[in-house]
């Protein structure tokens, strides 16, 4: 059960390989009591959740390595060249 402040730490022991995660949770955090301090409020436990599923997408597996959206602004940054093939194929595409 963790008695950190914000949501970070848990971000972090997601990526590690963490499978559950434990946290406290309050009305309001300046309640009298050892853990309201640490504890978070409904809307810090939004940001978990919101965050930790983030997490979860840009982490699990995708069958390619770039997405088509993304091949185009690829072609522009990639070795700081434009790659022309790319473009062309990309432009077909739209038109």
């Amino acid at each position: 059960s963790g008695h950190h402040l914000g949501i970070a730490i848990d971000m972090a022991a997601y990526a590690l390989g963490a499978e559950w995660n434990e946290r406290h949770f309050t009305k309001d955090r300046t309640w009298k009591g050892t853990d309201h301090a640490a504890s978070l409020e409904p809307a810090g436990l939004a940001k978990l959740c919101r965050d930790l599923q983030a997490t979860y997408t840009a982490m699990r597996f995708k069958s390619m390595e770039i997405l088509d959206l993304e091949k185009e602004q690829r072609a522009k940054l990639k070795w700081g060249e434009y790659n022309k093939d790319i473009l062309d194929k990309a432009g077909k595409k739209k038109a």
